[in-house]
């Protein structure tokens, strides 16, 4: 019975050195890979958001353009002219219904 735990002994002696040799490659490839993934990942997400950054810059430009033309028609329309809307009731009401036609869906 002595004997099994001195062989278990010499066993793991022996095999300390083999585990440290394999272990450290594996270890630093893994660091190295981890690594890399994680800064290709970093990329990915900032690309993404870029993306996203840009179409949100081109919907507002676009919106902002529909608000300078809805500005430029509201101005150049004889009935919005504010002594046309307010000459009477009828005017009041018919400027009402011309600013319906320029409502953003």
């Amino acid at each position: 019975m002595f004997g099994f735990k001195l062989n278990y002994k010499l066993f793991y002696q022996y095999m300390d050195p083999y585990i440290v040799v394999l272990l450290v490659p594996i270890i630093i490839i893994g660091l190295t890979v981890y690594s890399y993934f994680i800064q290709l990942l970093r990329e990915e997400v900032i690309r993404g958001n870029l993306n996203l950054l840009a179409q949100v810059k081109d919907t507002i430009d676009v919106k902002m353009n529909e608000f300078g033309n809805i500005a430029y028609h509201i101005a150049s329309n004889p009935n919005l002219t504010p002594y046309a809307a307010t000459k009477s009731a009828y005017s009041e009401m018919n400027a009402i219904f011309e600013l319906r036609n320029y409502l953003l869906l």
